[in-house]
């Protein structure tokens, strides 16, 4: 069994610097998916990241999954969109894996208690935003592989196949002695702004989506 550390990242060389160093030490392999996706505003012409992102991925990575290649021009194109690119890392798992997903703005903290974590499949972390008043809130960071898992619906509703991985008991399954600390503070404003400004495009169809699925 390996636990499989997961991130994706654009543009991120400010915050992987931090997150890809701490999450190396909980894993057993580390995958960085790079690369804009369409909708959400580019910082540059290239859909690869040119700030240092990726050589920062080199350093800390066993895998990096590079923005798509078009078949015919063989030119770099956009991820289709979140979704997308979040499913890109979930097909580097193998039987019994579980993933640990860390977004390029996040450090875990605390232990990984591998005879805890073969307990069940799906696990809640908590997420807590460092130097803030909103309380921690548990997020869908820690699961295992099955055939025919994938995000579907919103970037953070994990399926297999068809059904949707909900926990029915939050308190019960929290992942105990982790934590994963978002470092918001130091995303620089413009950025923060513009990815509001996508969030909130999405809003009607995650909506529509959370309703269908009783979120």
């Amino acid at each position: 069994m390996r636990v499989v550390g997961c991130v994706n990242g654009y543009q991120d060389v400010d915050m992987l610097k931090h997150s890809l160093p701490a999450l190396r030490r909980f894993v057993d392999f580390l995958v960085v998916v790079d690369g804009a996706y369409k909708k959400f505003p580019l910082y540059n012409d290239n859909p690869e990241s040119t700030d240092g992102s990726l050589a920062i991925a080199q350093e800390y990575a066993d895998l990096i999954i590079f923005a798509r290649r078009d078949q015919v021009s063989k030119e770099t194109i956009p991820w289709q969109d979140e979704i997308q690119k979040r499913c890109a890392y979930l097909k580097t798992g193998y039987s019994d894996d579980y993933f640990f997903i860390c977004d390029a703005d996040e450090i875990p903290v605390g232990t990984l208690d591998r005879h805890e974590l073969l307990k069940q499949d799906d696990w809640m972390v908590m997420l807590s935003r460092v130097n803030d008043h909103v309380k921690p809130y548990p997020i869908h960071r820690l699961f295992r592989h099955r055939p025919g898992i994938r995000y579907h619906g919103t970037h953070h509703a994990i399926h297999i196949g068809t059904k949707l991985i909900h926990p029915n008991s939050v308190k019960k399954n929290i992942f105990p002695g982790l934590r994963l600390d978002h470092l918001h503070m130091l995303r620089d404003k413009d950025r923060v702004e513009k990815k509001g400004e996508y969030y909130r495009s999405l809003q009607v169809d995650e909506a529509a989506f959370r309703s269908k699925e009783g979120l």
